[in-house]
């Protein structure tokens, strides 16, 4: 079970229905409480997310009747911009209004296909939405499918490393929107072939962002570290200082 294997880590998530489509809230309610239940016999705080009828929309029902009796409990919504529009919001909004923690486990900027064309109007309000309501979201996907969610051509590298000829344009929009946002937590690490920077602790691994692009993670005997926002740094204590070591890679 995946909470006794895991459940001692403080930082998993477990979602344990995606998208219910046509079960009803008292059903998936049920399915909830059962399986929250068992993962609570293990791992006693982190974050459990539960979906809502209607791939994940209606939380008008959930709002109605939540879950009780369990802590750090959220509920996933999700939306694609070119399809669901303010109407969803307004009913999103409403539950969050009468205090449901909300999740946005899966988002994007084009039909709910995964296709068409990205609205990056109807897109941008949706982050502004999120970011005003302090609402968690991910992006879909970073695949290389021919569709418009995917966000990488099928020419580029499993591993990583992929430079701006290589993200579509869902994929350099969702860059943009979560640097834009995240900009102030950030911190910009200038830097040049084979430099070592040696950072004082405390240290958050998913501060760190590579210009002028995305780092290629090196072979170490330390472990590697891949933060947040896909950029990648090897990461070890240094024995004299317990200082964080970070070797910056060139992208090319």
């Amino acid at each position: 079970m995946m909470a006794q294997k895991y459940g001692k880590y403080p930082h998993v998530i477990y979602e344990i229905y995606n998208e219910p489509m046509e079960d009803t809230w008292e059903s998936v309610k049920e399915y909830a409480t059962d399986i929250i239940t068992q993962i609570r016999k293990y791992d006693p705080d982190n974050i459990i997310l539960v979906g809502s009828p209607h791939w994940d929309q209606d939380l008008h029902l959930v709002a109605a009747d939540p879950l009780q009796g369990f802590n750090n409990i959220m509920y996933t919504l999700h939306f694609y911009a070119a399809t669901h529009k303010q109407e969803l919001r307004d009913r999103a909004t409403a539950a969050w209004e009468q205090g449901i923690p909300i999740f946005v486990s899966e988002c994007a900027g084009m039909e709910c296909t995964g296709d068409g064309p990205l609205d990056i109007e109807e897109w941008t309000r949706w982050v502004e939405w999120m970011e005003a309501h302090k609402i968690s979201w991910v992006n879909w996907s970073i695949s290389d499918k021919n569709e418009t969610c995917s966000m990488l051509l099928p020419r580029a590298d499993k591993n990583g490393g992929w430079d701006e000829s290589l993200i579509k344009p869902a994929g350099r929009q969702s860059r943009k929107f979560i640097r834009q946002y995240n900009e102030a937590v950030y911190r910009t690490i200038e830097y040049c072939p084979s430099t070592l920077v040696i950072v004082p602790l405390p240290f958050e691994f998913n501060s760190v962002t590579l210009a002028p692009g995305i780092g290629k993670p090196e072979s170490s005997a330390t472990t590697p570290f891949t933060t947040m926002s896909a950029i990648a740094v090897v990461a070890q204590n240094t024995a004299t200082t317990n200082d964080i070591a970070l070797s910056i890679l060139p992208t090319i």
